[in-house]
């Protein structure tokens, strides 16, 4: 069910005062609101969204009459541009902490060169436990975040999964594994798309010394427990 706002209830969402919303709707269209049969302005979750990206486009120092007739979509790259400043955070700092804001500043930009080169540098330095934890599970949780409030584009949520999806994959393939090591399947059960839970399960378990099939995402039940009769699994890690 999508959730609808009252004029006062987007102001609180937002900061922006209802004189505000009512002068920009008014003099530049910038929205269209819903009526109640009572002609109070309903308000969607699509509407919060714009006016939080042009109060942060203003902030930046355009002005409403530039940027109220962009969409959602060109505000959203506008805000991101503006959020990028031209000086990365420094590449030589080769901490966990570093290497976890040359991954935010990487995913601000859109840039997957230095995504993956901060998980390939912290893995090769302090290995890959080091680097699920303090790098990648960290920014997974600040992808999901930013995407929930919209504050993250696509683009950059699909780049962030590419770039750790494929280090990840390849970290593990290059373990050597034993060959009386204990079986290990993990997949996704069906309707669940999204697998880097299970990847990252995947990598940690070949660390301990497992046998690591992955069989990718969105897997029919029947299909799951005929790969681990069929592999002679010891275990199978579902993500959720």
């Amino acid at each position: 069910m999508r959730r609808s706002y009252s004029i006062r209830a987007v102001a609180e969402e937002t900061g922006l005062s209802t004189h505000t919303i009512r002068a920009w709707e008014r003099r530049y269209g910038v929205l269209n609101p819903d009526r109640t049969v009572t002609n109070r302005r309903v308000y969607g979750e699509e509407d919060v969204r714009r006016l939080r990206l042009l109060q942060r486009a203003i902030a930046s120092g355009h002005s409403i009459g530039m940027v109220a007739g962009l969409s959602v979509d060109e505000l959203s790259h506008l805000t991101l541009a503006d959020a990028v400043t031209t000086d990365a955070p420094s590449t030589h700092d080769d901490t966990v902490a570093g290497l976890l804001r040359v991954a935010e500043h990487a995913l601000k930009a859109l840039d997957a060169s230095m995504l993956e080169t901060a998980l390939t540098k912290g893995t090769m330095l302090l290995g890959i436990d080091a680097v699920i934890e303090g790098v990648i599970v960290p920014l997974i949780a600040q992808v999901g975040k930013k995407w929930e409030i919209g504050d993250l584009g696509i683009a950059q949520e699909h780049m962030a999964s590419a770039i750790i999806r494929s280090h990840l994959e390849r970290t593990r393939l290059s373990m050597p594994v034993s060959p009386s090591a204990p079986r290990l399947i993990a997949t996704t059960p069906a309707g669940q798309q999204h697998e880097l839970g299970a990847m990252l399960v995947a990598v940690i378990a070949a660390r301990l010394d497992w046998d690591v099939t992955y069989l990718g995402p969105n897997l029919p039940a029947k299909e799951i427990a005929d790969s681990a009769k069929r592999l002679r699994a010891s275990a199978v890690a579902l993500s959720l």
